[in-house]
């Protein structure tokens, strides 16, 4: 930016009507297009960039992009121009030959600027599709060759098939054989091993590049199943046995078990068993009573001896025949009466005694149904033994043990001390 003044001065001295002039020296800007190809592809953007950079830090008064005659602007990345500024443009590509040219103005300078481009022609191709017809599963149980099937069309006239590849984790196989009868067919093998693959197929037309699938790529996982199952096999082994050894402990120890219950259920009577043996109990003691009950019984009394009359006299003492004389009898004095007759001290006194009592299954059973007919229904055990006139503890007991023979055999009922008749 340049300031001036314009002074007039006569031949005296005298100073006539300054001017000031204000002018700038402007430098033009630095203008970039991004090389760009001479061919395209239909259905693809082309994105066209240019970089723009202004010393003085000035916009440009425009910045267009002119595509088959019609004027595109273009839009920058920043608005500080003193440093590289991108300006872009993206357009969907057609079918056939499109022709475009950019244009900068820079807002100080008069003229608007054509940018130098690399190509300014630009031929679009139908792209070559990708048919695949045989390939790999997601998932091989065994390594070996693998056979890749493909079918290569276009749309566009005069095709041909520049290069076509297959991509095997970053390399690159090309040894593809022409199926025949079969035009834009081509077969190609791979060797997968055991591991994991990442595979893409590429085909080019000589101008423009085709990747199946379209986005990223395809995995393949090779699983070695002899090896997987040698090694399930070779587990499944170990575990058999481990398996047969705890079913071997198993039943030796359940046989222990068996063994060991047989013992117990040997010296263990069953229930059939215990009845048995009660039933032989009941026998045993209904045969001790019986036998019991015969030795209760009072045997007849042995005859009478006769006493001769010599005997008889001397224990009478009437005189005999010979006329001796006995003294006189004595005569016990009568107790004074509403007195108490004294003591006897001679120990022949009548005492209180069950010695002829008989006590027996027979006798009770007797007792009972006379008791029956009376039309008593309940006794007492202190009834019975008074009744029965048992005093002794030994025929106690016994009665006791009838008593409870009667009760297995259902005539009686007992109810603690007593005894309920039955029928």
């Amino acid at each position: 930016l340049y300031n001036g003044t314009i002074t007039f001065i006569d031949i005296y001295g005298t100073r006539f009507n300054t001017t000031m002039i204000h002018f700038s020296v402007n430098d033009p800007p630095d203008c970039i297009a991004d090389p760009t190809s001479a061919y395209g592809g239909v259905g693809k953007t082309l994105t066209i960039r240019v970089s723009y950079r202004d010393p003085e830090g000035f916009a440009p008064a425009s910045l267009t992009i002119r595509w088959d005659g019609v004027n595109m602007t273009m839009n920058p990345s920043s608005s500080d121009f003193s440093s590289t500024v991108y300006f872009t443009r993206s357009i969907l590509l057609e079918h056939g030959i499109h022709n475009y040219e950019i244009f900068v103005k820079d807002q100080h300078r008069p003229e608007t600027v054509s940018v130098t481009t690399t190509a300014r022609t630009i031929n679009v191709k139908h792209l070559p599709v990708i048919e695949i017809l045989n390939f790999p599963q997601a998932n091989v149980l065994i390594p070996g060759e693998f056979e890749v099937k493909v079918r290569i069309t276009s749309l566009e006239p005069g095709f041909a098939v520049a290069d076509l590849y297959v991509s095997v984790n970053g390399k690159q196989y090309r040894d593809w054989r022409q199926a025949t009868g079969e035009p834009g067919t081509f077969m190609a093998s791979i060797r997968l091993d055991w591991g994991t693959y990442i595979i893409s197929i590429a085909v080019t037309d000589g101008y423009n590049e085709v990747v199946y699938p379209a986005a990223g790529s395809i995995t393949i996982t090779v699983i070695n199943l002899p090896l997987i199952i040698g090694l399930i096999l070779g587990a499944g082994s170990a575990i058999a046995i481990t398996l047969l050894v705890q079913l071997k402990r198993k039943k030796a120890a359940a046989a222990q078990q068996a063994r060991l219950r047989q013992q117990v259920l040997a010296k263990k009577p069953t229930r059939r068993d215990i009845a048995d043996l009660v039933e032989q109990k009941r026998k045993d003691r209904q045969e001790e009573m019986k036998q019991i009950d015969a030795m209760d019984i009072v045997q007849p009394a042995p005859a009478p001896i006769k006493k001769s009359a010599a005997i008889k006299r001397a224990t009478s003492g009437t005189p005999s025949n010979t006329g001796a004389t006995t003294s006189p009898t004595r005569v016990a004095k009568p107790a004074p009466s509403g007195g108490t007759q004294p003591k006897d001290k001679s120990g022949y006194s009548q005492k209180v005694t069950d010695t002829g009592t008989v006590v027996n299954r027979t006798v009770l059973k007797e007792y009972i149904e006379r008791k029956r007919k009376e039309g008593v229904r309940e006794l007492h055990y202190i009834q019975i033994k008074n009744d029965l006139n048992v005093i002794s503890q030994k025929k106690s007991s016994k009665l006791y043990r009838i008593l409870q023979d009667l009760v297995e055999d259902e005539i009686l009922i007992r109810k603690g001390s007593n005894y309920v008749i039955v029928g």
